[in-house]
């Protein structure tokens, strides 16, 4: 008799141990699909998302400002004449804004799209030593557009008259939001 009750301890004792570790491996393996489905990493400044850019610049000691950038060129010269940038807005939601060269014509305005969508018109902001500044609050369907569109286009006048149209691209812009989680 003592025996049996010596082995059915050791049985249980052994069959303890091994739920005990199987529930531990389980408990992990969730927890590591958890963590890598739930916190994902932030992105690092100048991590590149396809044709856009994460970047950070101080604003004070304890803050930063990010955005995702892109900078368009012309066609032959490939010289660098406007720079696209999403990031989140002041009081909530997304911001769409371009920094453009000097010299444009005011009064024709700013107007951005994606593909063959309707046009956005960006509101100028204000001009700097750098350019002048034109940004509009995305709506959710405008970031929905933004996340399936393939070509983002921009148009404005220069003071002389001239029509200045580029060209961008929207690869990496929805890796980018991922990461970066602005649009949730």
């Amino acid at each position: 008799m003592m025996c049996r009750a010596t082995g059915w301890k050791r049985a249980t004792v052994l069959g303890s141990k091994r739920l005990h570790a199987a529930a531990l491996l389980v408990a992990a393996a969730s927890f590591a699909f958890a963590g890598s489905v739930f916190a994902q990493e932030p992105p690092r400044a100048g991590q590149v998302f396809g044709d856009w850019r994460f970047d950070c610049a101080a604003v004070t000691e304890e803050r930063s400002q990010c955005r995702l950038t892109q900078t368009m060129v012309t066609g032959e010269s490939r010289k660098a004449v406007a720079q696209l940038s999403l990031a989140p807005g002041r009081d909530g939601g997304l911001t769409l804004s371009a920094l453009l060269p000097l010299g444009l014509s005011i009064p024709a305005g700013v107007r951005v799209a994606v593909d063959d969508q309707d046009e956005i018109t960006l509101d100028l902001e204000r001009c700097v030593r750098a350019g002048c500044i034109a940004g509009h609050k995305l709506l959710v369907e405008e970031i929905a557009t933004l996340r399936s569109g393939t070509v983002i286009n921009i148009k404005f006048d220069a003071a002389a008259g001239r029509m200045i149209a580029l060209a961008g691209s929207l690869s990496g812009i929805s890796a980018g939001l991922d990461a970066t989680g602005w649009d949730r």
